[in-house]
């Protein structure tokens, strides 16, 4: 029987919970959608896993209407303190909405929900009794709860999550799994972590997001995958593929933070579940891929030459430099890119090649690490 942790954080459930939540803020809130919206998107995931955590309910139904009730809640104090504070920003700042009383409108959200659940082809559940009496929880009588609670300082949850440098690789503990009866505290352990970084990879003719790695230490366990989010369509979704062939692994890796550092944006990623790792030799074969499905990438460590002058860098590929980064050469020199002119780099220095020497090139900054426990 599939556990309430595992129907509760299934792609479906979220999929379905989020596309209900949008459709409930669209009917009472002028058609403004959420589905574009990333920050709203990326809370939302985030704060599902402390709801089941927290949470006292025992069956999927509560369970999903504490979520939705939350990010309602959300929403409405959001928009409202944008609206106090008079702050432009890129959401539509809204007037509280009226709901008008029409039999014909299907407003209630236990119906709605109910669909979606036939829809997952999921067992309807029974919600919990108040003095005996079943709740019946409608949209309306939601807004009007959520009227009488005190207002939520979410100024400071919509700031991003973003951290002037990295002392340490942060890890992230994961969300903890527990029995239908109550919830669990899992204990902290004190772990031996591994990083990896596509930056070491063994081969040459590789990209950053399909690379062979040696690792000759001990791993069980994949903690998290720190990225540089780009313009591709692997950030389309908060949703990575991770696969590593040697140990048959295939599974999704969910954002969990975003920062800055220098120019880019780097994503913290997660498991959903701990899955253990058997690994039988010390080459993987490490592949990122969309969600959507794989992309081709080309190959990261671009072959280059000397300018006439040797001041200057001529690689066969210049898109994916940027001023301010740093570049290894022959994975053993490392230097800034101080400027870019037309098709050449501008180093804070060059180091002296043999006439026969070939010279590759790779961005640092956008190479990615995984960390294993």
């Amino acid at each position: 029987m599939t556990s309430l942790y595992d129907q509760y954080h299934s792609e479906k459930n979220i999929d379905h919970i989020y596309n209900l939540l949008d459709d409930l803020i669209q009917k009472n809130n002028g058609n403004i959608s959420i589905k574009a919206d990333i920050e709203f998107k990326n809370y939302y995931l985030k704060q599902l896993r402390e709801i089941f955590i927290k949470s006292d309910s025992d069956n999927l139904t509560d369970l999903n209407r504490e979520l939705l009730k939350h990010h309602i809640l959300y929403y409405k104090n959001k928009n409202e303190n944008i609206k106090s504070q008079n702050i432009v920003r890129n959401t539509p700042i809204l007037n509280k909405p009226t709901i008008e009383k029409n039999p014909d409108d299907n407003t209630d959200v236990k119906v709605q929900f109910d669909e979606y659940l036939k829809m997952r082809e999921l067992p309807e559940m029974t919600p919990r009794k108040i003095n005996d009496v079943k709740e019946e929880l409608s949209f309306n009588d939601m807004m009007q709860d959520m009227n009488t609670q005190p207002p939520q300082n979410t100024e400071e949850k919509i700031k991003p999550n973003i951290l002037p440098k990295i002392l340490e690789i942060p890890v992230i503990d994961k969300p903890v799994d527990k029995p239908v009866d109550k919830p669990v505290d899992k204990p902290k352990e004190n772990k031996n972590y591994v990083t990896l970084t596509s930056a070491n990879r063994t081969d040459i003719m590789s990209n950053r997001y399909n690379y062979n790695i040696k690792c000759d230490k001990d791993i069980k366990q994949l903690e998290q995958l720190i990225i540089p989010i780009e313009n591709t369509l692997h950030f389309t979704s908060p949703i990575l593929k991770f696969k590593i062939v040697e140990l048959n692994i295939d599974i999704n890796l969910y954002l969990r933070d975003t920062y800055k550092l220098n120019n880019y944006t780097y994503g913290v990623y997660i498991p959903e579940n701990e899955i253990e790792l058997n690994k039988i030799n010390d080459n993987m074969n490490i592949q990122i891929c969309s969600f959507y499905g794989n992309i081709e990438i080309e190959n990261d460590i671009i072959i280059c030459e000397v300018s006439e002058n040797k001041e200057t860098l001529k690689p066969k590929n210049i898109v994916d430099f940027k001023k301010g980064d740093f570049i290894s050469i022959n994975s053993k020199h490392f230097t800034k890119i101080i400027d870019i002119l037309e098709d050449e780099l501008v180093l804070e220095n060059i180091p002296t090649f043999t006439e026969d020497e070939s010279i590759y090139i790779m961005n640092m900054n956008l190479q990615n690490t995984l960390v294993f426990s």
